[in-house]
């Protein structure tokens, strides 16, 4: 593997082992039922270190009721995607951070393995409240660049908004994405991903988030980009959806560049 992925792929697992706090979550602040839902799940948690294994249960307890563990992160707390200016050597990458519910079940005597994953929430139930905000401190969402020639991350910026948080007044949060991004020649960063149906270009230098338009359905897909035939330059994301629990759609949206901004 080249030495550039080794010191990215290890920025990465540091980056979704940091930050990662659990009081006084904004998910809890914003409604009544976001704190009933939060608290059901915390005070049960014991206390354990990020990314700490779930437990099993002691002997002869109930079962469901100690399965309860955070892990940190989560199970959809993930770097599947990343995009790679060869140029600069930076690496672009979206992460989630939402934390996820569950323990290990003893299968018994004669059981292929000893325990399995599972949870009163099911097997990978994560750590958010009955609208889906994650109970935990924000950024839900975060993308970033990664030097991988100095082997520093250069920038991270919230990914993604919820709109009714925005509306009480909360800053952008970030929220979670399926989904890559595409960095240009021109020095801008295309990702749609998160699940508030938005497309957006980034300063691939500062992270300044130059553009954003929204999408018929959540773009849970890598962004392309090409000429057209008439010589200007087109972006095109998939906007489905449902990946994330958003809502569905089945459009393929196109946006053309400006001459000037042509990249």
């Amino acid at each position: 593997m080249n030495a550039r992925w080794v010191v990215g792929f290890a920025i990465l697992e540091l980056l979704l082992l940091s930050g990662l706090e659990i009081p006084t979550a904004v998910a809890a602040q914003a409604t009544p039922t976001g704190a009933v839902a939060c608290g059901r799940a915390q005070p049960a948690v014991p206390a354990s270190p990020v990314s700490a294994p779930p437990t099993a249960p002691e002997s002869g307890s109930a079962v469901l009721s100690v399965l309860t563990d955070i892990s940190l992160p989560g199970s959809a707390s993930r770097f599947d995607y990343q995009s790679l200016d060869p140029t600069t050597g930076r690496l672009y990458v979206n992460v989630n951070e939402v934390g996820a519910l569950g323990g290990l079940l003893p299968l018994g005597p004669g059981a292929p393995v000893a325990y399995r994953r599972a949870g009163s929430g099911g097997e990978y139930a994560r750590f958010w409240d009955d609208n889906r905000w994650p109970c935990q401190q924000p950024p839900w969402g975060t993308l970033n660049a990664i030097d991988l020639d100095a082997g520093q991350v250069a920038w991270t910026v919230p990914l993604g908004v919820v709109d009714a948080l925005v509306a009480r007044g909360v800053p952008p949060t970030g929220t979670p994405s399926l989904g890559g991004s595409i960095a240009t020649v021109g020095g801008l960063v295309f990702i749609a991903g998160t699940n508030d149906a938005r497309l957006r270009a980034f300063d691939a230098d500062s992270g300044r988030e130059l553009w954003v338009d929204r999408l018929e359905a959540s773009g849970h897909a890598t962004p392309m980009t090409y000429r057209g035939r008439d010589g200007h330059q087109y972006v095109v994301i998939a906007a489905g959806g449902g990946s994330l629990r958003d809502a569905t759609g089945d459009y393929l949206m196109a946006f053309r560049l400006k001459d000037k901004e042509a990249r």
